[in-house]
């Protein structure tokens, strides 16, 4: 969470504050209830006066590309892709971040066994 009190905001409300954050469940349940954004924080911050000053759409993103995997595919070197082509043919690489599926076939992998150095 990130929460910023004012300069001018009491020591006491602080350790309130403090205080309710320590006992509040796991994040992870709290997600779970299904809750949007301003019923999260409505839950979290109970008992306490709160301004939302902005809302942002958060969306994940990622920027996996094929292109990228040959790089890293070119930086395993020479022999490593050499022994992937005469040993399996071709090679699968999933984005560990959003789970995307690239496949490499035997021909492709050739072109990058000639680029790498």
């Amino acid at each position: 969470f990130i929460i910023q009190v004012l300069p001018d905001a009491e020591e006491i409300l602080i350790d309130r504050l403090e205080n309710r954050i320590k006992s509040l469940p796991a994040i992870t349940s709290i997600i779970e209830e299904g809750l949007d954004g301003e019923e999260m924080l409505n839950k979290i911050l109970e008992g306490f006066e709160f301004e939302i000053l902005e809302k942002n759409e958060i969306r994940y993103n990622c920027d996996c590309s094929e292109e990228r995997l040959e790089k890293a595919l070119i930086s395993v070197g020479r022999n490593e892709l050499k022994e992937i082509i005469q040993k399996d043919g071709e090679a699968e690489l999933t984005c560990h971040f959003c789970n995307t599926v690239y496949k490499f076939h035997k021909e492709h992998l050739e072109k990058l066994y000639s680029a790498a150095q």
